[in-house]
């Protein structure tokens, strides 16, 4: 409820400055429910109900639908677009004391779909990704996912992909990159509302 208050309004001050000064609220600007699902659920569920995050989604839903009166779902979908890298860059400056390799880890995931299996993360991915982390500079070797990664290719150490990839997921749960479904008969959880680390059991 209240980040739907601070979302409309926003869209007052937005619709008043460029098309109105009659009071605006959410349904008379976002589209129709599509598939079941209402566009203000849509936003909600990907800025983690954060209100920083909500604002910064509806601004680039503005741009998207820029000279027109209403959003539609495709000016919704152009948004998240950019939200996302937006997003990912405000995660890698939040987090960067204690993942300042988060930049470079998270390539892990890029190009896969949602939800997806630990199954689906390809060994030539992780290895290519943690080869480059075990070269990174000094500072950065504090880094858990470095730490993990230089392992790999120390004389001695019993350390393999499958660990540096429970350590990049830990981390990317941690952060809030990805949420967890333990078992068949769990919801989805998520560090900002269920609990805020896993387990490698878990993982």
């Amino acid at each position: 409820h209240d980040l739907k208050s601070l979302l409309e309004r926003r869209l007052r001050e937005v619709y008043r400055r460029q098309y109105t000064s009659s009071t605006v609220e959410f349904n008379d600007v976002f589209p129709s429910p599509k598939h079941n699902v209402d566009a203000l659920s849509y936003i909600f569920q990907r800025t983690l109900m954060r209100p920083r995050d909500v604002i910064q989604f509806a601004n680039e839903c503005f741009v998207a639908a820029l000279d027109t009166p209403r959003i539609s779902w495709r000016s919704i979908y152009v948004a998240e677009s950019s939200y996302s890298v937006k997003r990912l860059d405000s995660l890698k400056e939040e987090w960067h004391e204690i993942f300042p390799n988060l930049e470079v880890s998270v390539e892990i995931l890029r190009g896969i779909t949602s939800p997806f299996t630990r199954n689906v993360l390809s060994s030539d991915k992780l290895e290519a990704v943690a080869s480059e982390l075990a070269v990174s500079s000094e500072e950065l070797s504090i880094d858990p996912c470095t730490v993990v990664a230089r392992k790999m290719y120390e004389v001695g150490q019993s350390v393999d992909v499958s660990d540096f990839m429970y350590e990049s997921l830990l981390c990317f749960y941690q952060v809030g990159i990805i949420g967890a479904k333990i078992s068949t008969l769990d919801s989805f959880s998520w560090s900002y509302k269920d609990q805020p680390k896993l387990t490698r059991g878990e993982i």
